[in-house]
């Protein structure tokens, strides 16, 4: 089986599970991890259990790196195949309910970088597919960036961290926010990355993120034919222990890169 066809066949047999974990979502204990707003569930686990189990009996020699149950640690060397896996990226909005924007982010590597992945979100069943060198697909749609060169045209999505890192965020990207034609905070960052690749958005900044949100979106947005990188503007790559990103239609890029850096 190939890789793409294998996250196919994932998506297909978890969507049912999630969605039905949505509408039981009440009955969940969240669990916090690192401080009180990151969350964990029942839902969480099962899904990347489930996911797991699929890619062990078909590529079971390859690395897995994923959000939860221990599986989170970085790499000592660069895998020359892995997958990457957060089983609910946006935990906070799927335990809320009424703004349900999460989503399974599943991403395959080799060498480190990108080469199949999916960002699957169960409740309206919207698929974002991308293979590297054959483009990225929203529902079977070849998607492509805006030609918006300005930051007064565009649409901006932030994540603006937990309190720990607000400050922080709220220092670096303070011009970015008096120029920005639009301001969104959906709080899920694979869809931050989506947003761009669709034309939905020209800019998405997260001042964090863990390769497995950046592996998957990061695939995405190039393959729209955007850009992605760090907040100093050098290649991201989703092993090399930093954090920061910036994910734009890449006619913009530079002049928020110019923004975002330190002083």
């Amino acid at each position: 089986m190939k890789e793409r066809a294998c996250i196919e066949l994932i998506m297909d047999e978890v969507r049912d599970y999630m969605v039905e974990s949505y509408r039981r979502r009440m009955s969940f204990a969240a669990q916090t991890k690192e401080h009180p707003n990151d969350l964990l569930t029942e839902a969480d686990i099962e899904v990347q259990k489930r996911v797991v189990s699929v890619i062990s009996r078909h590529f079971p020699k390859d690395l897995i790196v994923a959000e939860e149950s221990g599986l989170n640690g970085n790499p000592e060397a660069v895998p020359s195949r892995c997958w990457t896996i957060d089983p609910i990226d946006g935990t906070q909005n799927f335990l809320r309910g009424i703004f349900p924007v999460f989503g399974l982010s599943l991403a395959f590597l080799e060498q480190g970088k990108g080469s199949a992945g999916c960002v699957f979100l169960p409740v309206t069943g919207d698929r974002f597919l991308a293979e590297r060198g054959k483009g990225a697909s929203w529902n079977g749609k070849r998607l492509a960036v805006t030609r918006a060169a300005s930051l007064e045209l565009s649409r901006v999505e932030i994540d603006f961290q937990g309190p720990k890192y607000r400050s922080t965020t709220l220092t670096r990207v303070e011009s970015l926010l008096k120029q920005a034609g639009q301001l969104r905070a959906y709080g899920c960052g694979v869809v931050g990355f989506c947003h761009v690749a669709t034309g939905e958005g020209e800019l998405y900044v997260n001042l964090g993120l863990d390769p497995w949100e950046t592996a998957v979106g990061q695939l995405l947005v190039e393959e729209a034919g955007g850009r992605v990188s760090r907040l100093d503007g050098s290649d991201l790559l989703p092993f090399d222990g930093r954090s920061g990103v910036i994910a734009s239609n890449g006619i913009i890029h530079d002049q928020v890169v110019e923004m975002c850096s330190e002083e």
